[in-house]
């Protein structure tokens, strides 16, 4: 089974603290539990971390290293600096960069809920394209933006982001790109027509799931206003391919939404679905609320968008695996690959390819060979975690299967 990589990390920690070796950690984790995360760190970051670092190391450099650090989700990034390329390690698929950050909604299960001050800035134009330029020397095919949704909300945004693809344009990079958005962007055909011209080949989009009350079950309201089939029509007009987000295990779903699901995704004809167990992140209003059901497990150790990780409505553990895997078999058939393969091919032939390259790194023998090989990687890590906390508030090798055993009423 996966581990948890945040009591991954507090293991690491310890180890380093033995040898004194002073240690820091940020993330969405710490974020959300910092008095459980100080407990094993010489010093957590909150938020973002740009704009706090240089104070952490002066700190660190005069033997003064703070215990907690706020960077907060609404600081400026007018000043932010760019990466050190060079030493980002060449194992990762694709390098991925960031134009804007934040996000104005509060869905129930984003770890981002857990700021009430936060919000969507954009990055300096000039600072983008110079970080593009490093990247694009470096010969990289695709490439991924991290952006919470690339395409904004104000009509101050909207201004940026023209600006931002028409430099893009005039450069002429040699990369293609995907990037992550609200299913909104479709009302927006001006902005997909630059995002086209500028390298866009891929959008990745929230659309979670196939009912209506979006905005009752996890607090996103603005996407039960949209009518998904004519969106991702407008964005197929554009040249540009859909991978579609879907959650599986919300209260709603039981086995005839497993059974109707492929065929509803089908029917919005996406390239690719991205389907992922409903997570309860620590700290987040889904969290909050399914802990006060009791359908939390003690503890986290399995908190993790691939793995069930609750107690589910209409599931138990086994059986939504199995739903997950029907799902997948059942929407990754020889037709509709060839269907997609067909709509690509004379449009834009490397789409084709970065499409079958995808699809046999997530679905073919040897992509689920090494998924096993990573899994039992991690499972001996896993023991080393728990002996390592057995006796403290973290064991939790003993009741974490026990929670899993039955379907929650």
């Amino acid at each position: 089974m996966p581990i948890n990589y945040d009591l991954r990390a507090y293991y690491l920690a310890d180890k380093l603290r033995q040898r004194g070796i002073k240690t820091v950690c940020g993330g969405a984790h710490v974020s959300a539990l910092p008095d459980e995360a100080v407990q094993f760190f010489d010093a957590v970051v909150l938020g973002e971390a740009e704009p706090i670092w240089p104070q952490v190391i002066a700190d660190f450099e005069r033997g003064n290293l703070q215990q907690v650090y706020d960077g907060g989700l609404d600081r400026s990034v007018e000043d932010i600096r760019l990466p050190r390329r060079d030493l980002i390690h060449r194992n990762y698929h694709y390098p991925s960069l960031i134009t804007s950050k934040g996000c104005p909604f509060r869905c129930d299960y984003c770890y981002l809920s857990l700021y009430e001050k936060k919000k969507y800035r954009v990055l300096p134009v000039d600072a983008i394209i110079e970080d593009m330029e490093v990247i694009n020397r470096q010969n990289d095919s695709i490439v991924v933006f991290g952006d919470e949704n690339v395409s904004g909300y104000s009509a101050k945004d909207h201004e940026n982001r023209v600006e931002l693809f028409e430099r893009m344009i005039k450069k002429r990079f040699s990369f293609v790109w995907g990037a992550q958005t609200t299913i909104d962007i479709y009302q927006k055909p001006d902005l997909l027509k630059l995002m086209r011209a500028a390298g866009c080949r891929a959008l990745f989009v929230g659309l979670e799931t196939t009912d209506s009350d979006l905005g009752e079950q996890v607090n996103k309201s603005f996407a039960d206003r949209i009518d998904y089939k004519e969106a991702i029509r407008v964005i197929h007009k554009h040249s540009i391919g859909v991978i579609g987000s879907y959650i599986l295990g919300l209260d709603s779903h039981d086995e005839s939404y497993v059974r109707r699901l492929p065929k509803v995704v089908k029917s919005l004809n996406i390239e690719y679905p991205r389907i992922f167990f409903l997570t309860a992140w620590p700290g987040t209003p889904l969290y909050k609320r399914l802990q006060k059901q009791g359908r939390i497990p003690k503890g986290y150790t399995q908190v993790r968008k691939d793995i069930p990780n609750i107690l589910y409505s209409h599931f138990s553990e086994e059986e939504i695996r199995e739903a997950h895997k029907y799902i997948k078999k059942n929407f990754f058939t020889k037709p509709y690959i060839a269907k997609i393969v067909l709509r690509w091919l004379f449009k834009d032939p490397p789409m084709v390819k970065f499409f079958l390259k995808v699809l046999s790194s997530n679905i073919t023998p040897e992509a689920r060979r090494l998924k096993k090989k990573q899994w039992e990687k991690e499972a001996f890590m896993r023991e080393l975690i728990e002996e390592h906390f057995r006796g403290t508030q973290l064991d939790e090798s003993e009741t974490i299967h026990k929670q899993f055993s039955g379907t929650y009423v």
